[in-house]
């Protein structure tokens, strides 16, 4: 795994708590009422925007990258090293824009390149 990433919750705590949508910025809405959740209820747009244009998303008091928590909940594994968007942040948090490379491949590629190990 990726040094810097926090290992993430199982893929069953994820699939309850988050359902996937690519028309939301983060990629994730709630499927429960968050505690501490300031008004969010399920169908709710989850986490919030951060430097460099990322997702994070609350769990259990622990911040994780959105993207990573759709890679584990499609795939049921967490990433090895880092999700890149293909395409870039703008077009989105889809499973379709990521793709799970080493750092030293996220820096020297180019925009749109897909890395196939």
């Amino acid at each position: 795994m990726y040094k810097f990433a926090k290992p993430l919750p199982s893929v069953e705590l994820l699939k309850e708590r988050f359902e996937i949508d690519p028309t939301i910025p983060s990629g994730l809405k709630w499927k429960i009422t968050p505690i501490g959740g300031r008004g969010k209820k399920p169908g709710d747009p989850a986490g919030r925007r951060i430097t460099g244009g990322y997702y994070q998303i609350s769990i259990n008091n622990t911040y994780h990258i959105s993207s990573r928590v759709i890679w584990k909940m499609v795939t049921g594994n967490d990433p090895k090293e880092v999700i890149d968007h293909i395409h870039g942040l703008e077009e989105g948090n889809a499973f379709s824009n990521f793709q799970d490379i080493t750092q030293q491949q996220n820096l020297s590629k180019k925009p749109g390149e897909i890395i196939n190990d």
